[in-house]
Formats: structure tokens, sequence, C-alpha cells
């Protein structure tokens, strides 16, 4: 479903799509047609295809009738060469990489969901996201974009060893979810020749990216039940000028997202497998 209402957006940076799962043709048809999924949906019922590309999940044993064969989930994104450029794998099972996160980490797109500005002393702080609805399971990312006043720089990690008070974001996730190890960008590097000191810093306007891994529909039943998921952190930074160091401070950050409920319907009874056998390889 999400490639499908992504198809445009990846079609602009002149990438086809498909998904390959062990599926069968009549499942996948089913599916296609309920949800009016045009994306091209290949079956490997076999998991031969999986097995070439290494993607097989051995966690799984063969008595498992409905689960033997899948893959472990991700994306590749393959050149027009047929080389693999870049891969996207999470180690927990139930994590999926979103979409619109995969546009804005491979493609540089800007994300589309809506943004929240605040000003504070020497800095303009904006948050936004990949996206503002998301699903139990979903990988997605959130963005802290910081822009200093003129003639300001802010302490970049690193700068910790000269006494300074690096940049720093730290996020409070919902129960059952996992934040991600903040990603800054490349720092500049300012020199203080009276010092001795060569100190990173962030001069021009730069984002963080975290990311977040939500719980299972399970784990979420609550959240899902007022259909809202909030997110909130802090960033902490000290800023300066060419006259005064100022002193550190923290803003506070927020998100609101909706949770959206997921997909439960199964295909009929009739199309479901009724034995493990058709996926052992020969």
């Amino acid at each position: 479903m999400e490639l499908e209402q992504r198809k445009a957006e990846f079609a602009a940076h002149g990438v086809g799509i498909c998904s390959i799962s062990y599926d069968s043709v009549e499942v996948l048809a089913h599916f296609a047609a309920r949800k009016q999924v045009t994306v091209p949906m290949l079956s490997d019922p076999k998991s031969e295809i999986i097995r070439r590309f290494g993607v097989f999940n051995e966690t799984i044993l063969p008595s498992d009738v409905h689960g033997y064969g899948i893959p472990h989930p991700g994306t590749f994104i393959v050149d027009e060469r047929g080389f693999i450029r870049d891969t996207y794998f999470e180690e927990n099972y139930i994590h999926r990489l979103t979409a619109a996160t995969i546009l804005t980490r491979a493609f540089a797109q800007p994300p589309a969901a809506r943004s929240s500005r605040q000003a504070a002393d020497h800095v303009t702080v904006t948050t936004t996201a990949t996206e503002d609805r998301v699903r139990p399971g979903n990988r997605f990312t959130l963005i802290v974009e910081v822009a200093p006043a003129p003639g300001v720089h802010i302490y970049a990690p690193g700068a910790e060893r000269y006494g300074y008070h690096p940049l720093a974001v730290t996020l409070e996730p919902p129960p059952y979810s996992t934040a991600y190890p903040p990603q800054f960008p490349e720092a500049e590097i300012m020199e203080f020749p009276a010092l001795g000191e060569s100190v990173p810093v962030y001069t021009r306007p730069f984002r963080i990216l975290v990311d977040c891994a939500l719980g299972s529909r399970k784990e979420l039943a609550d959240l899902l039940s007022a259909g809202a998921l909030v997110i909130r952190g802090r960033v902490a930074l000290q800023a300066c000028d060419e006259a005064e160091c100022y002193a550190p401070q923290e803003i506070p950050l927020t998100w609101d997202l909706v949770l959206e409920q997921m997909d439960t319907e199964r295909v009929p009874e009739r199309l479901q497998r009724e034995t493990a056998s058709v996926m052992r390889p020969a």
C-alpha cells in the first residue's frame, strides 16, 4: 500500500518499484484487487529468489506453516546497470522502514509532513518528520532543523573536549518504541589561535536526523484507540558569537503524529497455506 501511494515520488527520481514475497500469485492478485495496487508484486512461492538475494529468514522453522520461507523485510535500491546501490534492512522483524524515509535518505527528498518552528536565543529550531501518519512497526525519521542567527556558531559534538557544551538531541519515545542515536551532519572546524583550539562548530543551517521505530499493534493498542502519537524530546546547545559565549540552553521538541490502524484482513481461507512442504527447496 505504501509503495503504491509513493509510486509517483519514486518515479520522479527515475526509480521504478516492485515487491517480492513468498505469497502465491492468487494471494497477491487478491490483495492487489482489494487494495487497488498497481505496483508489480512478484511471487516467489519456493523462496528461490529470496535465497539468491541472501535474505531468507533462517530463524523460522519449516514447522511454521505460515512463516517458513519469508525474507528478512527490507529494500534494495538497484541502479540501471543492475548493481545494488543501497540496502535498507531491519534487525527487528516487526520494523519496516517507511517509503518516505527511504525517499529522504536515498534521494534527499524534502519531508512532506507539516513542520513546527520556534525561535530561541540566537537560534531558530524547526521540527518535522518524514511523514505525519504512521502505523505500528513503522521506522521513520524525525528531523530537527537548526538555524543559527547571523554571526553565531553552535558547538558540535566533539567540542566538549575543550570545555564547551556540544549540541545534543534527546528523544522520549512512546512506550514499546525505539529511538535510535541522532545522526549529526559533519561540522566545520573553527580555529581559536589565541587559545590553541580547533573546535567543531556549525555556522550555517543544518539538520539532525533521529529514527524512531514503533512497537507492535498489540503493544500500542491504547495509543491506537486514541489515533494519536505524541513524541517529545529536547535539543541542548551552546551558541557563541565573536564577542560572547552564551549560556547553554535546552529547547523542547514535539512531534504530533497520527497513529493509524493496520490492515489486518487476511486472504480467504481457500488461498491460505495448508502445508509448509511447498516452501522447502527442491
